[in-house]
């Protein structure tokens, strides 16, 4: 089964693209900061973590 992404306008991807693209992409932010907004530990085996990644050039949303 291939895994596909959606981005925030929509877009549609698969897992594959996006891991080339950071196989072939440095990133190198400046003063990055990521804030832990949510996170729930469910029975000691798995977790749910929700923040806010802060760069000099951009923000950004994420969970896991």
């Amino acid at each position: 089964m291939r895994q596909k992404i959606i981005d925030d306008v929509g877009n549609r991807t698969t897992k594959e693209k996006e891991l080339g693209y950071i196989r072939n992409n440095q990133w190198n932010p400046l003063n990055f900061v990521y804030t832990i907004e949510r996170l729930d530990i469910y029975e000691g085996r798995f977790a749910v973590i929700d923040g806010t990644g802060d760069t000099d050039s951009y923000q950004y949303r994420s969970s896991n």
